[in-house]
This record gives structure tokens, sequence and C-alpha cells, in this order.
């Protein structure tokens, strides 16, 4: 008579088990890498279409005039804070007028694109600042590093 010998001996399950564990705390740290450069890139392409919405888009030209000249061009100074560039808050420029080509002809930023242009990948808001002429995210530690150590930042 043959004994038949289905399956696995502990031996060879335990040796599996650990194999899949050691594979596994290597992989790990890998995709939550790969998960801060996501959020990285997402957070300075944001950053990049704010800085076009303050300053405009040099790079397109119609009619020997900028196709996209942003707000700080359209308004004359830069804007009090993010919500500018989206909607229109009371200023003393007003409106935009056709004669002296100066006033609000926002949104300057494509809020269709950008989920919240005023939040970063990490849900934290940019700093943002007309007098030193920045606007900075805190990066993956949450820590304002004042531009230095993980913070993303961006001149205007």
């Amino acid at each position: 008579m043959r004994l038949s010998r289905a399956g696995f001996t502990l031996t060879e399950v335990v040796v599996v088990i650990s194999l899949l564990g050691i594979l596994a705390a290597v992989a790990i740290p890998n995709f939550i890498d790969f998960r801060t450069d996501a959020k990285t890139a997402v957070t300075k392409d944001e950053l990049a279409a704010l800085k076009r919405g303050i300053v405009g888009d040099g790079r397109i030209v119609s009619g020997g005039a900028y196709a996209f000249p942003g707000y700080e061009a359209d308004m004359g100074a830069p804007p009090g804070n993010l919500a500018s560039l989206v909607t229109y808050s009371t200023n003393p420029n007003g409106y935009y007028d056709p004669i002296v080509r100066r006033g609000w002809r926002g949104p300057y930023v494509d809020t269709s694109s950008i989920s919240d242009y005023s939040k970063d990948a990490w849900s934290q808001a940019y700093t943002f600042s007309t007098g030193s002429r920045f606007i900075r995210s805190l990066g993956p530690n949450g820590a304002n590093d004042a531009g230095a150590g993980d913070d993303i930042s961006i001149d205007f």
C-alpha cells in the first residue's frame, strides 16, 4: 500500500511566509516613495499654474500682445490672496476696462484641472507672500522649514 503525500510540510509553509514577509518589507517603502514623488510633482504643477495666473505666460503672443497676461498685468499689482485668482473681489480697479486695459479678467487659474487651488497635495494651505513674492508648500512633513528641507517653493 502506498501513501499519497498531498500538501506541504510545516517547514515549507513557514519558509514561504518568511520570504513573502521579507519581500513586503523591502517593497512597501518603495511604494511609499512613489506616492510622495507623485504628490511632489502634482504640487509643483499647481504652483506653476498659480504663478502663471499671477504673472501670466510670456510664451504665448497673439497680435503683438500677450495672450495671457495674468492677474498682475491686468490689475497692476499682485493679488492679495490666492482666492483673487479665481473669483472677483472688490478692488478699486474694478472689472476689465478695454480702453485702459486694466481690471479683473479672470479667472486666472483653471479650477477644473486643480481640485483645490489653495491647498497642496498633502491638503496643507499654501503660504503666499506678495512682499517676498513667493508661493510655498510645506511639503510632506507639513512643517515650515522656511523654504529649506522638503518645502516646495516658487518665486513670481
